[in-house]
């Protein structure tokens, strides 16, 4: 489970193969959206992102076999048309997916983080070598990091690096 940067926001998921969003209303978090998800979820990220209008946040989910599908969302902080709320004050405009790609074939997303300008995504697994940047733009590998073992982890260091801890314990700092 995740909260969007705004802490407004909270994306869960199970074993039962969904997605979940909720949202806090009335001093009450309701469920507001529901997504299938084709295989179980390993792995969440949120992103802010701008520049679809009243969409504004992108969501990550990584799967138990390899794949990560990128949904773009609207930012619950902003006031939306009185069009868009219904009677039971949930809101209407629904996840859209983005992009399904295919990350580490056979192998569960375990890590993802998103740089802070929000255009790509570190993708890992702790069972696959490397660490692969996908554009959340295009939906396309644009490098790979390799390292020796799986990813136990990464971080973005500002705007200019990513570190990433592998399973040998070596840590690369790529720029």
């Amino acid at each position: 489970m995740k909260f969007d940067p705004l802490g407004r926001s909270l994306a869960t998921c199970g074993s039962d193969l969904m997605c979940r969003i909720w949202l806090e209303m009335d001093e009450y978090w309701m469920c507001n959206h529901e997504i299938d998800l084709d295989s179980e979820t390993t792995a969440l990220c949120w992103s802010p992102y701008v520049g679809h209008g009243e969409y504004a946040l992108l969501l990550a989910v990584g799967s138990n076999c390899g794949t990560m599908s990128i949904w773009l969302l609207n930012d619950y902080d902003r006031p939306l048309p009185a069009t868009c709320v219904n009677e039971d004050k949930t809101i209407e405009t629904d996840p859209k997916l983005v992009h399904t790609v295919r990350c580490h074939p056979y192998h569960p997303v375990t890590c993802l983080a998103i740089h802070p300008k929000g255009n790509i995504i570190a993708v890992g697994s702790s069972k696959a070598n490397g660490v692969n940047l996908w554009s959340l733009n295009h939906g396309m590998l644009v490098n790979t990091i390799n390292g020796h073992g799986g990813v136990n982890d990464f971080t973005w260091i500002g705007e200019s690096a990513l570190a990433a801890c592998f399973n040998r314990s070596e840590v690369i700092l790529e720029s």
